[in-house]
């Protein structure tokens, strides 16, 4: 009866301990078995976050959204009947996996994909790629891709766009960024860190980004935000939730912004 739990907290530990341990060395941060491990630790991470079972409070949620989504048919003739598209790239992994009677396991799967390829690019872009990984471990990992699927694969395509950023790549950033609004409608906020990072001195550029910037995240405003203003207003603001946790997590921001 003490081997499951104890494996599992192995495993878990596994997780922290080995990117932890890889980052020590600069030698070792370099060289070609690094970059294979980096490689290897990747797809753990993919099998770890996509194929897991049961795990995080919002997995019967994620059953019932299967379930309310399945028929691809039926959520199309809805939303382009009431011109509005919650969440459309989950809906429709949603779709194909009911359709491929793969159930929750592919949506899943996808997004844990998702999630690690934007993770582990961009903490490739740090100097020190194995220390981003090991720390990004316990909460983005564990808490955060555990149990928000649909906002793991928006954070993944965000990190993707950041790095096609870092190389100027504006399009390919609008691109990544509007498929993660596809996932969850909050990223469309990233859209206006590619309007701080343009660099160009032509007025006239910064005013066309400025310009297409604003029109798309109007366009999913309409889309995507709009119509659940009253519901939100209703659930966050007049039923007055409170989270428990919120105090210790407030908390552990604490040292950080005073180091900072």
């Amino acid at each position: 009866k003490l081997g499951e739990p104890v494996m599992t907290a192995l495993l878990y530990a596994f997780c922290f301990v080995f990117p932890a341990l890889c980052s020590f060395s600069e030698k070792f941060r370099d060289t070609k078995v690094s970059i294979l491990f980096y490689r290897l630790f990747y797809f753990f991470l993919i099998l770890f976050i996509g194929l897991r079972f049961e795990v995080g409070p919002d997995w019967g949620a994620y059953q019932k959204i299967k379930v309310l989504h399945g028929d691809l048919k039926e959520w199309l003739s809805m939303n382009i009947q009431y011109v509005h598209f919650e969440d459309a790239g989950y809906t429709v992994l949603n779709s194909i996996a009911n359709s491929l009677d793969y159930g929750i396991w592919l949506p899943n799967l996808v997004c844990a994909i998702i999630f690690c390829t934007g993770l582990t690019l961009f903490c490739n872009r740090l100097p020190n790629k194995w220390l981003a990984l090991a720390v990004s471990i316990p909460w983005l990992v564990i808490v955060f891709s555990f149990n928000s699927t649909r906002q793991s694969a928006a954070f993944g395509l965000s990190l993707i766009a950041l790095t096609l950023l870092f190389d100027r790549r504006k399009l390919g950033f609008i691109i990544c960024i509007i498929a993660a609004v596809l996932f969850h409608a909050s990223a469309i906020i990233m859209l206006f860190f590619g309007l701080l990072a343009t660099s160009s001195r032509k007025i006239s550029r910064k005013m066309v980004y400025m310009l297409v910037t604003i029109v798309i995240a109007y366009l999913f405003f309409i889309f995507f935000i709009e119509y659940r203003l009253e519901s939100l207003f209703d659930n966050y603001l007049r039923a007055s939730l409170q989270s428990d946790g919120a105090e210790i997590r407030l908390a552990l921001n604490c040292l950080p912004a005073v180091l900072f």
